[in-house]
């Protein structure tokens, strides 16, 4: 070994050209990482002025390479003057650190309890069981009106199945590459994770949660009933409506429960939820999925009540509801055109206008046959889904 190093030695006194090949190597990776450095600099800069829609993802990736970069640049400075900037490498660690720590956000809890009925106090905590779900159960708890019994899979039962599966790394990981601008980039992130989590396994704790709670459910009817699973991330029904974004499946019978679960989980990465997710400035992070679980109701009517229009002003004393015959299916996808009434915030409220609706056809619940499309009978037609 000695001798080797002896050797290495008298070449590197002797042979000043090869000394020169290496600085010189190291001095032209130097000008490469450099110009990658102040690239990376320009398209963060681009991002935070330019007020650029991207994935939170999207500057951890970037701001990743570009720290590397430094460091490369660091590396080959002491190559090529040894000893005259050892100094760097320390601020770089102590620059780095602090960035990475900004960056990082709270990891949210992945312990139990997985799932809560909605009769239960902690269904009111919206971190836990998301928005929609948390106002469910206010209007029973709080305010006592009748809603479908059921219950909810929390956000800490998203988590532990996201850890479960090592989902961490390959969502962020494509969520790093999404262009939202780009139809081909929307469609290939969210069919990869989307597939990912399609494929992945309920953890046997989170299994025996929801197994548990559905029992409880099921002790309370004298025949089995259809579910419905629903979405209710953390934000959702509040200022962040995502109305539309995530998944519902109906008619859901007790042993295709998971699949639906991973379903409506999957849902939070479609096209459209990404989209509105990334333009209204939240993080992945910021919207983990938590997911309804209620009984389905034969409706004969339904409808959608808004409270307040967009582009009204707040002290606007009228609210409306839009009504259709069946379930609401129709009328949220957009299919149906339903009757709609306007009616003052009054104690008790009053009907002020109404218009007529233009449905032909009804979705209704069949116990044998699941959910069917029925044609409106004559009396249906000239008649509105709320006298």
């Amino acid at each position: 070994m000695i001798k080797n190093l002896f050797k290495y030695w008298t070449l590197q006194v002797f042979n000043p050209g090869a000394v020169i090949k290496d600085k010189y190597a190291s001095f032209q990776s130097l000008l490469e990482k450099d110009k990658h450095a102040h690239e990376l600099m320009a398209e963060l800069e681009e991002i935070y002025y330019d007020q650029m829609p991207v994935d939170f993802n999207v500057i951890e990736d970037k701001y990743g390479q570009f720290s590397t970069a430094v460091g490369d640049m660091i590396a080959d400075l002491f190559k090529i003057c040894p000893g005259k900037y050892a100094a760097l490498s320390s601020f770089h660690k102590k620059f780095d650190d602090y960035v990475r720590f900004m960056l990082v956000s709270e990891r949210e809890s992945a312990e139990p309890p997985y799932a809560v009925a909605l009769d239960h106090r902690q269904a009111l905590e919206e971190s836990l069981v998301g928005g929609k779900a948390a106002n469910l159960a206010r209007a029973s708890q709080t305010l006592q009106l009748p809603v479908p019994a059921g219950f909810v899979i929390t956000t800490r039962a998203f988590h532990r199945f996201i850890a479960f599966n090592k989902l961490d790394g390959l969502i962020a990981d494509n969520l790093s590459r999404l262009d939202i601008h780009s139809g081909a980039s929307l469609a290939d992130v969210s069919d990869a994770i989307c597939r990912a989590i399609r494929a992945a396994t309920v953890p046997g704790d989170v299994v025996d949660a929801i197994t548990g709670e559905l029992a409880g459910l099921q002790a309370q009817w004298d025949h089995t009933r259809r579910l419905a699973i629903r979405s209710s991330a953390k934000g959702e029904d509040s200022k962040t409506s995502f109305a539309g974004q995530y998944q519902t499946i109906l008619n859901v019978g007790e042993t295709d429960i998971f699949n639906a679960y991973k379903q409506v989980l999957a849902s939070k990465y479609s096209p459209s939820a990404l989209v509105y997710r990334i333009n209204y400035g939240l993080t992945d992070r910021e919207a983990p999925m938590a997911v309804l679980v209620v009984e389905m109701i034969a409706a004969k009517a339904s409808g959608v009540m808004v409270t307040r229009e967009p582009n009204e002003e707040a002290t606007d004393n009228r609210l409306s509801i839009h009504a259709v015959w069946g379930l609401g299916q129709l009328l949220v996808d957009g299919q149906s055109v339903p009757a709609v009434y306007q009616a003052a915030k009054t104690d008790p409220p009053a009907i002020v206008s109404k218009r007529p609706h233009q449905q032909v056809e009804q979705r209704v619940f069949d116990s044998d046959q699941g959910l069917v499309t029925h044609i409106l009978d004559d009396a249906q037609i000239a008649q509105a889904p709320i006298p």
